[in-house]
């Protein structure tokens, strides 16, 4: 039997010999996106959003009035080092930032170099749920970005975000449910002082478009479109370790 080739698009994000670099698609059989605003370039495709566990992600007590956090990779796409800009003119308010990566010594020395101590760098844990019970807003600073599952996680849980206009978060921000960053920290920390510790009423959106009915629906279209019945266990298995 002669396997197919299935494309998923998590983002925008390309280096010199990558395939998402190529415009022809030709030699796939099918090209999933994990949403509508990214690989502008390829008509054809399946939408899959990602999907979180809302038995995990959910809202606790109050927010917290004078904590930012985050969740990210120490690389450059994900711009971590815009936090020390805001962090410099807000004083009064810490930042959180959660996660590893090859970057991450380099952004704590440049910390100190800047006399800022109001920015935590902790590491990443597998319990990550608890963590956004320390967050009184989440910011998402990347350049580029699909759909990406943390800020699914934050708005599962009712902490309003700021993001800049890239892939999914594009449509969030138009339909006013998330905050735009805009990379000038004086508007960004006025932007930030108006959210932060006010409760979303995002958590309807991640039930309604990110649960796992989402999931059941994508392993039906795979079984469908792309592979025989025989192989779908296989397919369930690799995403649930993913998602899971």
């Amino acid at each position: 039997m002669k396997s197919k080739i299935i494309e998923i698009c998590h983002s925008d994000l390309k280096w010199s010999d990558s395939i998402s670099s190529l415009e022809n698609r030709n030699h796939v059989d099918l090209f999933v996106k994990v949403s509508h605003n990214i690989c502008p370039n390829i008509k054809e495709y399946e939408l899959f959003r990602p999907v979180i566990n809302h038995e995990k992600f959910k809202p606790a007590g109050q927010l917290l009035k004078n904590t930012i956090g985050t969740i990210a990779r120490f690389s450059n796409e994900k711009n971590l080092f815009y936090i020390l800009e805001i962090a410099k003119i807000m004083p009064e308010y810490n930042f959180i930032i959660v996660g590893e990566g090859s970057l991450k010594p380099i952004f704590i020395k440049k910390a100190l170099e800047m006399n800022i101590f109001n920015v935590f760098v902790e590491p990443f844990v597998l319990d990550i749920e608890k963590v956004y019970r320390k967050f009184g807003a989440f910011m998402l600073t990347s350049h580029v970005e699909g759909f990406p599952i943390t800020a699914i996680e934050a708005m599962a849980c009712n902490i309003p975000i700021i993001s800049p206009k890239i892939g999914g978060m594009k449509k969030l921000i138009d339909e006013g449910l998330i905050h735009e960053l805009c990379r000038i920290p004086i508007q960004d920390s006025k932007t930030i002082k108006k959210i932060i510790g006010n409760k979303s009423k995002n958590r309807e959106y991640t039930l309604e478009n990110h649960s796992y009915k989402e999931y059941e629906k994508f392993i039906k279209m795979l079984a469908d479109k792309s592979i025989s019945y025989r192989r779908k266990y296989d397919f369930e298995t690799n995403l649930d370790f993913y998602y899971g």
